[in-house]
């Protein structure tokens, strides 16, 4: 029985988490939890027993997401195609940007977002780092690059392709060049 309401508290967990990101990402941090609780389809007793301050919920809002990351990098690493495997992440991970930097964005003014990050940040570049060298090895990207140069990489193009003003076809475009560019020549 107990495992009952240990899966179904993580469930309760799960959907505050979804409901707040999208919410927050919609109307931002003025959200009540009243209408977090409400999408999520619990009571408002139920979020603050997992959240006692809207300030522990963004931290587990961005803890979520880093983690999430981490799941798929490791997903792809676990790929037949070490090189296709490494550029999928990359592709994948521009194109979750844009959702992610809504909820970061107007999280950042509440918590410290890098705090927050730093809890998981070895796991996720050992991972990433993974994926690098499986795809190096390979012979599918270039050996000149290392882990600070993906994550610069990454950083710059889930700014720069998911601005509001890139049009889609100038974002795609950017998008396939950045990756064959990772590729030796």
């Amino acid at each position: 029985m107990t495992e009952t309401l240990r899966a179904d508290a993580r469930r309760n967990r799960e959907r505050i988490l979804e409901a707040a990101q999208d919410l927050l990402a919609a109307r931002g941090l003025s959200v009540p939890i009243d209408d977090i609780a409400h999408l999520a389809g619990v009571g408002v007793g139920t979020v603050y027993r997992h959240f006692p301050t809207k300030e522990a919920l963004y931290e587990a809002i961005v803890l979520a997401r880093m983690e999430h990351l981490v799941e798929i990098a490791k997903e792809f690493a676990a790929g037949a195609d070490p090189v296709e495997s490494f550029l999928a992440f990359m592709r994948t991970t521009i194109d979750r940007a844009a959702e992610d930097r809504a909820v970061m964005e107007r999280i950042g003014d509440a918590v410290d977002v890098h705090e927050v990050k730093a809890s998981i940040k070895v796991e996720l570049d050992e991972t990433i780092l993974a994926l690098l060298r499986r795809a190096q090895k390979a012979g599918g990207i270039r050996r000149d690059i290392g882990l600070p140069e993906v994550l610069a990489l990454l950083s710059g193009a889930c700014v720069g392709f998911n601005a509001p003003n890139v049009d889609a076809a100038v974002r795609a475009r950017g998008i396939d060049v950045l990756l064959s560019g990772l590729r030796p020549a």
